[in-house]
């Protein structure tokens, strides 16, 4: 089995930062820059998938190759690409675990839970003393609501490695927080802060204490973030704090240099469209909802949409997308 590697990626929910994913493989979903507003390719982008590109027509059955182009195409949105280099990847190695554990996370980002499910339970089927792959599974099911099964799947992760800040922090903490249990939210990144003084525990400090209006006390936790590391997806946390202060433009900035630092991703355009919307520059906040449903249908974004039609009188676009939610 190779060395385990917690694989740093963009994830909020649509409540939460989202922040690691797992494989054992040698590579990793990387923090790629891309454009603030475009999920287009740059130069690099491009150099590297063709020369993976290359590679594979010499290589058709290394599934090594499969995962690094499927990362480069998550990283830019891109996400059927990314669901049909894994799958390949998959037909070719049923059990890769890197395969596996990176296509429940490509579902998991576009809420498709069952189908993450599914996945993660066959890793723990082929890895059943993988803690890491627990934390995943919790995860999900705290996006999923289904808040029994996640803390169930975060104790077991305990069991296996107590000394493991993910557990605490990036698992109960923020499902404790979903929970409205405040104050065992923060004694978890509290005891995750302990076990590793990481960017992420320092974010879920922030998201706590931004939650609770201890703004002061939240600004400094998401800039102890950004001091740890400057391409940190603190941006998205510190965005929200500023919204929820009314301070609209220092939050697009904020939400801004999340997307140009890290990835394109569906709650950071449906964040802006909420500054937009704000600022009352309605087609720009159109535009957003419209990228965010795009990367990953939420009913936020759909309810916003709807409503920001309403009020245009464009009713019959409204009902459109109201009848489309509820089927």
């Amino acid at each position: 089995m190779r060395t385990k590697q917690i694989l740093l990626i963009a994830l909020s929910t649509l409540v939460v930062v989202e922040l690691i994913i797992l494989a054992q493989t040698g590579f990793s979903i990387s923090n790629k820059r891309t454009s603030p507003l475009h999920s287009e390719e740059t130069p690099e982008q491009n150099l590297e998938i063709a020369k993976l590109k290359e590679k594979l027509k010499e290589n058709p059955e290394n599934t090594e190759i499969f995962i690094q182009l499927a990362n480069l195409y998550f990283n830019k949105g891109k996400y059927a690409e990314a669901e049909d280099l894994l799958t390949s990847a998959l037909n070719i190695e049923p059990k890769n675990e890197g395969a596996l554990l990176t296509l429940a996370h490509v579902y998991r980002y576009q809420y498709k839970f069952p189908e993450s499910e599914n996945l993660y339970l066959q890793a723990l089927n082929n890895s059943p003393a993988n803690e890491m792959i627990y934390i995943e599974l919790g995860k999900l099911y705290r996006n999923w609501e289904k808040f029994d099964k996640a803390e169930d799947s975060f104790m077991k992760a305990a069991a296996l490695n107590p000394d493991n800040d993910l557990i605490f922090g990036y698992g109960l903490g923020y499902l404790y927080r979903d929970m409205g249990e405040y104050q065992k939210a923060e004694a978890m990144f509290k005891k995750a802060l302990v076990l590793n003084p990481s960017e992420f525990n320092y974010m879920g400090l922030g998201d706590i204490y931004r939650d609770l209006e201890n703004y002061e006390e939240s600004e400094k936790m998401f800039m102890k973030a950004l001091e740890i590391n400057p391409d940190s997806e603190a941006y998205l946390g510190l965005g929200w704090l500023y919204f929820n202060q009314k301070r609209y433009d220092e939050a697009e900035k904020a939400f801004k240099e999340f997307l140009s630092r890290i990835r394109p991703k569906g709650e950071v355009y449906y964040a802006l469209s909420q500054v937009y919307l704000r600022q009352e520059r309605l087609g720009t906040a159109e535009e957003m909802l419209k990228k965010s449903i795009e990367l990953a249908p939420s009913s936020e974004a759909y309810t916003s949409l709807a409503e920001l039609y309403k009020s245009q009188g464009r009713s019959e676009e409204a009902e459109k997308i109201i009848n489309k939610t509820s089927n």
